[in-house]
């Protein structure tokens, strides 16, 4: 993210998928982001085993391409210690022009909608609500991506982006609450992985379902990716 803030790296280990517990954090690695000609290498938490964090001075530059690297972890314990390395770009984010509300009565929903102007060029985007200062879609299932198919080049002309149930105490609306847009422009790569995460933890048929498997991510060495 462009924002000035203290970003971070969370290094677990796998784990029953029922087990309780939280994922046990990987110590002593070392983590590196590389950019253009620029290192900097991230310091694990005093506190937290395995995250490992930038100053909080640090922000993201658009269009630039972030290399991450991971080393002197074994992680299979057969004595070699490996290397786990990603890379994706920051892309620009085109600016929002204004947003507005609608309202469903019929369906117990209101509706965020976005108006901006799209680029040219094949774009992705995550979009996220809050409300007086809260987020409001706090869990992956519920962010919103999609492409720019349907508007390609032009205005989104107030498409509905964030929908809201007003039957949750979390969601719902009343006279004097502060709404906000978090929109973000992410790669494809991206866009492909939250899609397919929503797509594993949705709800599956005994019958008519396909057998599951783990997420792809832009890390090499089988190395799985979670947010």
């Amino acid at each position: 993210t462009t924002d000035t803030t203290q970003h971070s790296v969370q290094l677990t280990r796998s784990m029953d998928y029922y087990n309780p517990n939280a994922a046990l954090g990987i110590s002593n690695a070392q983590v590196t982001l590389n950019w253009d000609n620029n290192s900097l290498e991230l310091i694990e938490n005093d506190t937290i085993p395995g995250k490992y964090q930038t100053p909080a001075t640090f922000f993201g530059i658009p269009n630039t391409i972030y290399r991450l690297s991971i080393e002197n972890v074994d992680i299979d314990g057969d004595g070699t210690t490996e290397t786990y390395e990603a890379e994706s770009k920051l892309n620009p984010i085109n600016p929002i022009d204004s947003i507005g509300i609608k309202s469903y009565p019929e369906r117990d929903r209101i509706a965020i909608r976005l108006w901006a102007q799209d680029s040219i060029s094949k774009d992705f985007y995550m979009i996220r609500g809050l409300k007086n200062g809260v987020l409001m879609t706090d869990s992956l299932r519920e962010w919103g991506v999609t492409d720019d198919a349907f508007f390609n080049g032009n205005s989104t002309n107030g498409i509905d982006v964030v929908r809201l149930d007003q039957t949750r105490d979390d969601e719902k609306l009343v006279p004097g609450d502060l709404i906000e847009l978090e929109v973000a422009s992410i790669t494809e790569e991206y866009y492909k992985f939250i899609s397919e995460c929503i797509i594993a933890t949705d709800f599956q048929t005994p019958l008519f379902s396909t057998t599951p498997g783990n997420v792809r991510s832009n890390f090499n060495n089988e190395c799985l990716c979670h947010v």
